[in-house]
């Protein structure tokens, strides 16, 4: 067995970690962490950081602690040849409490698929804790030049200002977005962000596609869905975030019969607009929809593009709200059960915008209903929300006893006032939202 012979740098500052596995011989005899000329972490850590390569093991510290990174490796002790991770056996992993239990660490990050290896099998169970996994900086990673290293790398670094963001509430093309999930994905990095939900309405089709493209752009996914939900009488909305990719298929089974009565609805509304000299025609909106997912919205664009309405928001508020004559909705999910059966699958429930349909007095009663069912959290940032209702939100969940959430509801060019990650600009959702819920996780029953 061979003992892990260097310290983790961290002090209370910092907010990144990163892990690789275990040292290599090199880095053993020079008692600090990437010690072989040849690896490029020093080199990307400071092309990424804009700073000078540190050539002293002092200079290294006081970059990784001037940038609020704390540096450690997964495993504890090992058996291992060399400097071979193929070797690696026995392994124990090091107590990253040393560091969570010190600082305030929003992301992990873990350096090559080695490290993420041993991470996921010993640490990351223990802590309700994901890590996002970075290509290697070792020389053997070869098909990854300096400049490819570098780009993937800068994920570590926030790109607006000095807290790292998230979105926890966006819909692709699959339901009412526009962007594929693909695109979503892009869409989140390029604002840079840290993590982002897809949370599509009734459906969790573009999921797989959409973890798929966070993974290759090195930023972490949170699977969801959006069900549409009713509590006396009114539409709630439930999100399910971090569905385990194991229960998707549960997710579909749940929602199929709201979706049956909601395409009936879909159907009834268009006949009803027909009739009234609105001449939109539902198969064609169908057609240009991937997997025929309709809603209002795409009947609103219809009624945008052929010319009856000036924007998706006067359709809403003139012809497809409730009450306007033309909509009669179909019979929803009840709220309460939603919340269990998400947290029976180990998702986590949160309200989506409360306050769009309930006074403080209809939440609270809500809540009292749906906390004991396995609500974890709320959305007390939202794209509409003024400080007052943030501040109302925020005595709720403390009352409560239950976790903020945010997002901004993005859906692309159906809403273009509301840009991803920032709403109308007045969002800035820290990322620790996004962890603190997903360590709470329900436990499949």
């Amino acid at each position: 067995m061979v003992n892990h012979p260097i310290p983790p740098v961290f002090n209370n500052r910092s907010r990144v970690l990163i892990l690789g596995s275990f040292p290599s011989v090199k880095s053993r005899e020079a008692g600090f962490f990437y010690g072989h000329s040849q690896n490029r972490f020093w080199r990307v850590l400071s092309a990424v950081l804009d700073c000078p390569e540190p050539r002293s093991v002092a200079d290294k510290k006081q970059m990784l602690l001037d940038n609020r990174i704390a540096l450690w490796d997964v495993i504890a002790s090992c058996e291992i040849t060399g400097s071979a991770d193929s070797t690696i056996k026995n392994v124990v992993p090091n107590d990253l409490s040393v560091i969570l239990g010190a600082a305030p660490i929003e992301t992990i990050f873990v350096n090559g698929k080695t490290a993420e290896k041993y991470y996921n099998k010993y640490i990351r169970d223990k802590i309700c804790r994901d890590a996002v996994c970075l290509p290697s900086t070792s020389p053997a990673n070869a098909a990854w030049g300096m400049e490819r290293l570098t780009e993937a790398w800068r994920v570590i670094v926030p790109k607006k200002g000095n807290l790292m963001i998230c979105d926890l509430h966006a819909h692709s093309n699959r339901s009412d977005g526009t962007l594929t999930p693909t695109a979503l994905a892009a869409a989140a990095k390029e604002a840079g962000l840290s993590a982002i939900a897809l949370t599509d309405h009734n459906t969790v089709a573009g999921l797989p596609e959409f973890i798929k493209a966070c993974e290759a752009l090195y930023m972490e996914a949170v699977p969801g869905v959006e069900i549409s939900t009713e509590y006396e009488g009114v539409e709630l909305h439930i999100l399910g975030l971090y569905i385990p990719e194991t229960a998707f298929a549960e997710v579909e089974n749940y929602v199929a019969q709201y979706n049956v009565r909601k395409e009936k609805s879909n159907r009834a509304l268009v006949g009803r607009l027909r009739e009234a000299g609105y001449l939109i025609d539902y198969d064609e909106i169908v057609a240009s929809t991937p997997d025929g997912h309709i809603n209002r919205a795409h009947i609103a664009k219809a009624l945008l593009d052929k010319g009856y309405v000036d924007s998706v928001k006067i359709a809403f508020s003139t012809l497809l709200g409730e009450g306007k004559g033309f909509y009669v909705p179909p019979e929803r999910v009840k709220a309460p059960d939603a919340v269990a059966f998400l947290k029976s699958i180990g998702a986590v429930p949160v309200w989506a915008h409360p306050f769009l349909q309930m006074d403080e007095d209809g939440a609270r009663k809500f809540l009292s209903e749906a906390v004991p069912l396995g609500l974890v959290g709320m959305e007390t940032r939202y794209s509409l929300y003024d400080t007052e209702t943030e501040a109302l939100a925020d005595r709720l969940i403390e009352e409560f006893g239950i976790l903020p959430s945010g997002g901004s509801d993005f859906h692309g060019e159906v809403k273009p006032d509301i840009k991803l990650g920032v709403g109308k600009g007045n969002l800035r959702i820290p990322l620790t939202f996004a962890h603190d819920l997903r360590s709470i996780k329900g436990e499949k029953v």
